[in-house]
């Protein structure tokens, strides 16, 4: 399956006609039917086309800024306009927003990993940088909605088990509620540590191309950390800020400095 006919799937049913009022549902409309134009006339009208997809991307920042709050579908859509775009930095970075709301949607996994693949930066990933990944390696398989709910639910079916034993002055069934309990606190467990992660993240993109990594917070003083300018969609974690500048640790755990401009947080607002 070529590039555009991933990303189009992605934009045309990424964002379903939901009740988000009059006016952000109209410029969904709209920016859906310029999608679909986009799609249609990409092979014969490039230039026409990129008009239109940018068009659709401003209408779709809109309606995430009406609504003041961020989806997964939005994001998703956002990440799959600027992949067609040839803006890689940015649709690794919406597309790593949209999979951090909805973990396990499909289409979004698949296109983030069409995207991290056209980085190609030579930056490879360490066994550090993969610790958080491993503690959120369930993100992708069980719905979030699955372990609130079976928490809630073997929290009270604990309960139950419990008063019933002790009314039926019962020996046995020790064990289950036990067991369900267990179950209670793993599942509320690996909910809470995945939003205190979150909150934490320093997680970043790299959403300009061609950036010159330095080797200290100035271009006049330090000179370049690699031979070669990094390319737009390397991802990163920000360990500090200064001057106009930001401190980052790559995925292969080697540190270097970025202007702070180039870089955007996966998880906005949560830069140290």
């Amino acid at each position: 399956m070529t590039r555009t006919v991933i990303v189009a799937l992605v934009l045309l049913f990424a964002f379903p006609g939901v009740a988000l009022g009059q006016t952000p549902r109209e410029l969904a409309l709209r920016a859906g039917e310029l999608v679909r134009s986009a799609t249609e006339i990409r092979g014969d009208d490039p230039d026409r086309s990129d008009a239109l997809l940018r068009e659709a991307v401003g209408l779709y920042t809109r309606i995430e800024q009406a609504s003041d709050s961020r989806s997964a579908a939005l994001e998703r859509t956002l990440g799959g306009a600027s992949l067609m775009l040839g803006e890689t930095g940015r649709a690794v970075l919406h597309l790593r927003r949209a999979q951090r709301l909805d973990p396990t949607d499909a289409g979004t996994n698949e296109t983030l990993e069409h995207a991290r693949r056209q980085v190609r930066s030579g930056v490879a990933p360490s066994a550090g940088s993969r610790l958080r990944e491993v503690a959120l390696w369930w993100r992708g398989h069980v719905p979030r909605s699955a372990l609130l709910y079976g928490s809630l639910l073997a929290w009270g079916g604990a309960w139950t088990l419990a008063v019933v034993r002790r009314l039926r002055r019962w020996e046995r069934g020790g064990i289950g509620v036990g067991v369900l309990i267990a179950g209670a606190l793993i599942g509320g467990g690996t909910l809470a540590s995945e939003r205190a992660l979150d909150r934490a993240s320093r997680e970043a993109v790299l959403v300009e191309d061609g950036v010159m990594a330095r080797n200290g917070p100035s271009a006049d003083v330090y000179p370049p950390t690699f031979t070669e300018p990094l390319r737009a969609g390397v991802e990163l974690v920000v360990l500090e800020r200064r001057e106009g500048w930001a401190r980052v640790r790559l995925a292969n755990e080697q540190e270097t400095w970025l202007p702070e401009g180039a870089i955007e947080m996966v998880t906005p607002g949560s830069a140290p």
